[in-house]
């Protein structure tokens, strides 16, 4: 299992690489930002417009948007981020970005008290 320092580094890097290799070049932003008992990273760039359905589908395994900017892959980086997000127990967000694009927002619970928990693919294996 990942420590916490690891999970949210391998995540954001993950989530930062995808938004530089499929959108317009140059358009990645980064951020980083607390909530009550969260700790939030967001990562956004200009590119295709996509539904939020489209958006949500890009989180299940070996899928790839149709209208990429540009970028190879296999489709497992946002399922990786959203399963390391669930089990600990965060969230991935995907929303269209306006004007285009996508904003990817992690929120992952901060503090010592929280222990990694099963996701549902894992609870039915």
């Amino acid at each position: 299992m990942l420590d916490r320092s690891r999970r949210d580094q391998s995540c954001g890097a993950i989530l930062l690489r995808n938004a530089q290799a499929h959108g317009t070049p140059g358009s990645t932003e980064l951020r980083f930002s607390s909530e009550p008992g969260l700790a939030v990273i967001e990562v956004s760039n200009a590119g295709p417009e996509f539904t939020a359905e489209e958006l949500n589908q890009l989180k299940e395994p070996f899928t790839r948007g149709n209208n990429r900017v540009s970028g190879s892959g296999h489709g497992l980086g946002l399922a990786l981020v959203d399963a390391i997000a669930a089990s600990h127990h965060g969230q991935l967000d995907l929303a269209p970005r306006p004007g285009g694009g996508v904003i990817a927002r992690l929120s992952i619970p901060r503090g010592l008290s929280v222990s990694p928990r099963r996701t549902p693919r894992q609870a039915a294996d």
